[in-house]
């Protein structure tokens, strides 16, 4: 439980028969949800989410657009998969910690499309509202008549309040925190790093898939931009490679970049 503070403990984290641990070594004992954010730390969201009943936590992934098709105009779309609500649920009535909702808590557990996170990380980026990608917004026909397409509207699924303190934090990630390599200057930018190992017939390989989703804005322009890298580096020399902080941001930094170079993003000038 947290402490008066609102904090919550670092250290190992016994899970059932499993030792959960993170991956950052925390100086304090007792981590803010900032914290938590930025320094990715699996001990603390797996703390924060047994706060959730188990319908709440399935419902709110899904309102974010997990187990959802995200309506992209692209053919052979997956929904991905989680647990059913029933598993969320269990030992709620005794108090009891829920291994499910903490492994899908850090990102364990369930799986979910590139489009899908790109999707949800649009609510954080849009006071809240979540936006469809679309790849196609009109279509030109031979005689040069343009037919626009309906685009999907934007949906609210939290308040603009949680979803700017959630902004700030990811903003925070980068500044500070495991996105750092991310950071470009004069620009918004904010994001949040994954890094998971790859299962394989009911086992986890030391194999892994690295991310970074996020977004990046000028005065006039905003994206909501993700990189995946699968199998990254993870043995010998550069065995850290398999960290998405190590990966991921560092292609996530190339593409804004490439998005400056071609004026679609303009940063401000620094003093």
């Amino acid at each position: 439980k947290p402490n008066k503070k609102g904090e919550y403990r670092r250290g190992i984290y016994k899970l059932g028969r499993h030792k959960i641990r993170d991956d950052h070594k925390f100086k304090k004992h007792y981590l803010t949800i900032d914290d938590i954010i930025v320094y990715s730390s699996n001990i603390g969201i797996l703390q924060l989410v047994q706060r959730l009943s188990g319908q709440d936590f399935s419902t709110g992934l899904k309102s974010f657009g997990i187990t959802e098709k995200t309506g992209i105009d692209l053919p052979y779309e997956k929904k991905g998969r989680m647990p059913q609500v029933y598993k969320f649920r269990a030992g709620e009535s005794k108090g009891k910690d829920n291994v499910y909702k903490a492994t899908v808590s850090y990102g364990q557990g369930m799986t979910s499309t590139f489009m899908q996170m790109i999707k949800a990380y649009t609510v954080f980026n849009n006071d809240g509202f979540i936006v469809s990608p679309q790849i196609v917004s009109a279509l030109v026909t031979p005689n040069n008549k343009i037919i626009k397409l309906d685009l999907q509207e934007p949906v609210k699924v939290i308040s603009k309040r949680s979803a700017n303190n959630i902004k700030r934090m990811l903003i925070k990630t980068v500044d500070e925190g495991t996105g750092i390599y991310s950071k470009i200057d004069g620009l918004e930018i904010g994001g949040k790093t994954g890094t998971a190992q790859i299962a394989r017939r009911g086992r986890y390989l030391k194999r892994y898939i690295s991310s970074f989703f996020g977004f990046a804005n000028d005065k006039n322009n905003k994206y909501t931009i993700g990189v995946t890298v699968f199998e990254p580096v993870s043995t010998g020399k550069y065995w850290y490679y398999h960290y998405a902080s190590q990966s991921a941001a560092p292609v996530y930094k190339k593409l804004v970049k490439t998005l400056v170079k071609f004026n679609y993003l303009t940063p401000e000038p620094q003093n």
